[in-house]
């Protein structure tokens, strides 16, 4: 499986902090791990590149699969997973070749109003292994449809400098 993904700040924070993240993705199907991702940050004069390939680290210290962000929220997509309770998510720490796993879990249901559309949305939320590995300020929120198909109409990480929101703009049918 493939994906790409653009994130791109606009109007009044553009101005100040322009955000302009790629991302793409190449993960196992079913069970969504990743196998490979090149993420390119470029956000107000912080530029980075972080790359993952299965095929060139060192396994023997990885514990978990990893199993990125974005290829988390793809799985909540899929047929097989949409409406679990939780989910694991093993980010990779470069900086020590091992995985970094915390929980997603079901929470609440929510109203979210996007330019696609209005959607009841189930929302998912770390457990608190997240914020102790990630720092007491950091956070994760995905929003995942509750329509069929479901569709992720939004993704919110608190970073060190404020809020990076990603929003559904438009669905292609």
């Amino acid at each position: 499986m493939f994906a790409s993904f653009i994130i791109h700040s606009s109007g009044f924070v553009d101005t100040f902090y322009e955000v302009r993240d790629t991302t793409q993705i190449v993960a196992s199907y079913p069970s969504y791990h990743t196998l490979e991702y090149d993420k390119r940050i470029h956000e107000g004069k912080y530029h980075s590149q972080r790359t993952f390939d299965i095929e060139t680290i060192d396994t023997e210290k990885l514990t978990y699969p990893v199993r990125d962000e974005y290829t988390t929220m793809i799985m909540l997509l899929d047929s097989l997973y949409f409406s679990t309770d939780s989910v694991t998510v093993s980010l990779w720490d470069r900086k020590d070749s091992v995985s970094v796993p915390f929980r997603l879990y079901k929470k609440d249901k929510d109203i979210i109003n996007s330019p696609a559309g209005t959607y009841p949305t189930l929302v998912y939320k770390p457990d608190k292994d997240f914020r102790e590995v990630f720092e007491n300020e950091s956070d994760l929120v995905i929003w995942i449809s509750e329509s069929i198909p479901p569709l992720p109409v939004q993704m919110q990480i608190r970073l060190k400098y404020g809020p990076l929101v990603c929003v559904l703009r438009k669905v292609i049918p």
